[in-house]
Parts: C-alpha cells; structure tokens; sequence
C-alpha cells in the first residue's frame, strides 16, 4: 500500500494561548475540513496517509517542541511514497518539499490557490521542467497544478493521480467511515472513546469522556461492588448510550480489566448491562491484554517483521514476541512501576546507587523470566501506552523506523540507557517543567525507562519503536475486522 504525506500550513492556522509556544491549536474548521477531503481523495486510491496536524499532535492540542515535532514530520516524509503539498503560503512546507526532494525518491504533488504562487524553486522539481524528450531531466517526479476551490481541488486531485501518477482508483471501494465506541471500565476511571474509522487513516477520534467512579474501592474493601456503585455506573452507561446513538456508532465494544477479575459479584454488573444497555461486557485477563495490544501494534507493519511488543502498567508488566498479529510468545511479569516507584521513590534527583540497585533488582527478575523460558530474541521491541509522546516530549534524539507507516521512529538501546540514566538524575519538578509532563504521571516514567531498558536487553533487540498504541487500538482493529 502507498503511503503519502499531506503538507499544508500549520502555524498560520493555529490559535496561540500562550505566546512562548512556537504555534497552538488549530481552530479552523473550514481548513480542517479541507485537509480531510484531500485525505478522502488519497483514500479513495487505496493509499494510507499520513496527516500530520492531525495524526501527530490533534491539531496542536498536545504541544511538542519544535525540534522534535519537526524531526517526526521528516521521518515520515522520508517514509512516505508521495508527498501532497498545498504549496502556497506555508514556510515549513517548502522546507518538507525540499527535504523530499533532496531524498530524490519521492513523487510530489504541489497544489496552489488560484491567485497564490508557490515559491519559483519549486518548479526545478519537474520532469517537466525541460521539453526534450529521451534525456535524464528533473529531480524527482512532481507536478505542479492550481485549483479554484475545495471542489475543483478534489476533481483535479483525482484526474492527476491516474493521468500522472498511473495510480489507479481502488474498485468497489467503500468511503464510507466506521464509528466504533470503547468503554474501558478501569479500575478507577471509566472511558468512553469515539473513533471514526477508514482503512488507511490513523482512527479518528470525534468524541472522548471520562468519570472517576473509584469502582476499585469496593472490591478492596468488601471484595465485590456495591449496589451504589452498580446504579452509579448504569447511570452512567446509559447517558454514553445516547452519545453512541447520536455518533451512529455501529459497534460499541465494553471491557472491564483489574477490578471486574477481582470482584465477586462481577456477572451480576455484566448481566445488568446486559438487561439494561444489550450490550456486552468483556472482562480481559492480563494476557488477552497483551494480545489486543500486540495486535494493534502489529497491524500497523506492512510485514512480518519479527517485534516484541511491551505493555507496561502499574501493577504489572506484559511482553509478547512474534511475527503475526498474535504473540507465539507471551510472558507476564508481576511487578509495574507503582512497586517500583514505592522501593526507590524519585522525589529528587536518584543517586548513582539508587538507579544501579534498581537496574539490578529489575534485570534479575526480568532476566530470571526470560532466560529461564528460553525467550526468542527480537532486533525491534516496541514500547507501547504513550511512550512516542514521552520520547517527543522529552526531545529524545529518535532515528527513522521503516517497517510501519505510523511507527516511523526507533531509539537504540544503548542510547536509550543513556537517557533513562540521566534523566533519573534530574529533579521530578524539573522534569514536569522542561518537559511538559503530568508530575503525578511522571514520577513513574523513572521506573518504567529501566523496565524497558532491562526487558530490551534481555532479548537481544537493538532498538525500541515508541508507541502510542494500547489496548483500545487493538479492541478497535479487531471491532473492524470481526
């Protein structure tokens, strides 16, 4: 499958609250519903896109430094087969169109307003920038077109695929996207997301909401729920009912994990929303987790690159190893970081022999699992739950991935022991403020860095892949293709 890369102008179009960000949140509406139906178009020709606005960031609702944002928009540029540019008034999309170029592989396709001009350089690109025939010419496979409005973009946009491109349009396929809800009945929040779905595209979110029940409570200290919390939750439940009839969701999948295995009266919550709701209630065991997670990472590689994928939480740890969407391998270790963190706490800066005791308490349990298992080795080991946000905003130096059209960034393991080293090292508040973490969130991450460095070392991989994928990607792939 062809991948593209639509350019556009960001900054221009965002809404800065804060003017020591470089740019805010686009707030267009009209500017967004343009970037998609040029989206649309690709996906219609059967290609998976990459939107960045959109794709890296939510339109500029999660802020990323400069640098790092930057870096992630040129490894997918040089991941990508076409690069779709609006090539009018965007500084950092001649910079995008330059670099692809440079690359000298990639086919462009630049489109301008009526009454705008792209810069002159750009028609250096073309082949057709020389009229004879039979001589090498051009750098690259660009074409260069204007167009009146949204309407006559999408028209021309089409005609240049098949005239220009040979890229022929996918038969008998259906644009029509698919609205699928998840409801995550945690521990202590419960989560309803929305997602808008199109083969190709990153999965959309159109409608997210969250309420802390603290249905955990119950089970600790009467081991079932009570009857409050069973009417609280319905309650609940039934208000998101009317939010997934309003969204014309096709399928709403719930799922309960921790505190739905802990509690003795969980089919009687499952029978009542059953009654109640007709929907079902999942409860997922510590491995089913890991193969939904598995699997919604492992859809997104185009082969069968051979992963190992890390679920990490806070009361325990999942890897799974294999080269399909299910692990032939799966190992459970029964630690996460809310019993690390309580060992060696990071309340400020961890001394030398702090971190080395953890990293070697870590490694022996980790490599007592592995090595007595006799665990494949893996080159690549995906680190999943939010951790591409983490190394973004944390600035990591990440290096191009070239397996998956979305996970498009790696870190070595001997580089990521650097950081997870030094970053150990400096003061949790520090850290929140140069960083922009969630202090509460963050006094983890020191745990959940060895965790990974450790695990990664075990099996042998050289690099890890960050991921923001997790339980809901894979509830969702397997939602679609049921």
């Amino acid at each position: 499958m062809l991948k593209v890369y639509i350019a556009a102008a960001f900054r221009r179009f965002s809404k800065r609250s804060d003017d020591n960000r470089a740019y805010g949140e686009v707030v267009d509406t009209k500017y967004i519903s343009l970037l998609e139906k040029i989206e649309e178009v690709f996906l219609d020709f059967g290609f998976c896109t990459c939107l960045p606005h959109r794709d890296e960031g939510m339109w500029g609702k999660i802020y990323y430094d400069p640098g790092a944002i930057s870096a992630l928009c040129f490894r997918h540029v040089q991941t990508s087969d076409v690069v779709f540019a609006l090539a009018e008034e965007g500084r950092g999309v001649h910079l995008e169109l330059g670099y692809a170029a440079g690359l000298g592989n990639k086919q462009m396709l630049l489109m301008h307003r009526e009454g705008t001009e792209p810069s002159t350089l750009l028609r250096g690109f073309s082949e057709d920038a020389s009229p004879w025939n039979g001589i090498t010419k051009g750098l690259t496979k660009a074409v260069t077109c204007s167009y009146i409005n949204s309407d006559d973009l999408a028209a021309k946009l089409k005609t240049i695929l098949v005239s220009e491109f040979g890229v022929p349009r996918k038969k008998e396929h259906n644009l029509g996207r698919t609205n699928v809800a998840i409801i995550d009945l945690g521990s202590h929040t419960i989560k309803l997301k929305v997602l808008s779905c199109c083969p190709g595209s990153y999965p959309k979110p159109i409608y997210a909401a969250k309420e802390s029940l603290g249905i955990m409570g119950d089970v600790l200290q009467k081991g079932a729920f009570s009857t409050e919390s069973i009417d609280k939750l319905l309650k609940l439940l039934a208000s998101w009912q009317l939010e997934c009839k309003r969204l014309l969701c096709t399928k709403v999948v719930v799922t309960g994990t921790a505190a739905l295995r802990k509690a003795s009266n969980a089919s009687m919550l499952i029978e009542a929303i059953k009654k109640d709701l007709s929907w079902d209630l999942t409860i997922i065991s510590p491995e089913k987790e890991l193969d939904y997670v598995f699997e919604g990472v492992k859809a997104t590689f185009m082969d069968r690159t051979k992963l190992a994928v890390l679920n990490l939480g806070g009361g325990s740890t999942q890897l799974g190893i294999g080269d399909t969407l299910t692990p032939s391998e799966r190992y459970l270790f029964e630690f996460g970081t809310r019993q690390l963190t309580e060992k060696w706490p990071w309340r400020g800066p961890m001394s030398a022999a702090a971190y080395n005791e953890l990293v070697s308490y870590v490694k022996g349990q980790t490599t007592s699992v592995l090595v007595g298992k006799r665990a494949s080795s893996a080159d690549k080991m995906v680190h999943t739950g939010g951790e591409l946000d983490f190394m973004l905003r944390c600035r990591l130096p990440l290096t191009i991935s070239k397996s998956s059209p979305i996970h498009v960034s790696e870190i070595s393991v001997q580089d990521f022991s650097r950081f997870s080293e030094q970053f150990s090292r400096l003061p949790p508040d520090h850290v929140a403020k140069e960083f922009g973490l969630d202090p509460a969130w963050a006094s983890g991450s020191v745990a959940s860095n060895v965790i990974a460095l450790c695990i990664a070392e075990s099996i042998g991989a050289n690099a890890i892949i960050p991921s923001n994928c997790n339980i809901s990607d894979g509830l969702l792939y397997e939602a679609l293709h049921s």
